[in-house]
């Protein structure tokens, strides 16, 4: 059983006990911290919308960054040549298909969000 460590980060003025590996102390303030700041900027865009809306929003807004990273990797490894002329292998299809229908489907999330976001900046 791998040893853990107890530490305290603070998301959007609260502060939560995390538990993580050893070691990854450091990383999981980092992570924390970009949470942190990404809470901030959406709360400070859309005003009070309650702390789990303001998390999950968090969420899917770095869900669907790290999505479109993941998808310009695939794009990137599969158009790119390894050295001494040979291709990288390819992504299966089935994979590919799937990533991408994850892709639109986190792009249709953000944009219903970025609608519910800007009605409540109406209101």
């Amino acid at each position: 059983m791998t040893a853990m460590s107890e530490i305290v980060v603070a998301v959007n003025g609260r502060s939560y006990e995390i538990r993580c590996d050893d070691g990854q102390e450091e990383r999981v303030r980092r992570l924390a911290a970009e949470v942190d700041r990404r809470t901030s900027v959406l709360a400070r865009s859309l005003g009070p919308v309650g702390e789990a809306r303001l998390l999950l929003l968090a969420a899917l807004v770095l869900t669907d960054e790290l999505a479109d990273v993941q998808a310009r990797l695939v794009q990137a490894r599969t158009a790119a040549p390894l050295g001494r002329g040979r291709p990288e292998p390819t992504v299966p299809e089935d994979q590919e298909r799937e990533m991408s229908r994850l892709c639109k489907r986190i792009e249709t999330l953000a944009l219903r969000i970025e609608a519910v976001a800007a009605r409540l900046q109406a209101t």
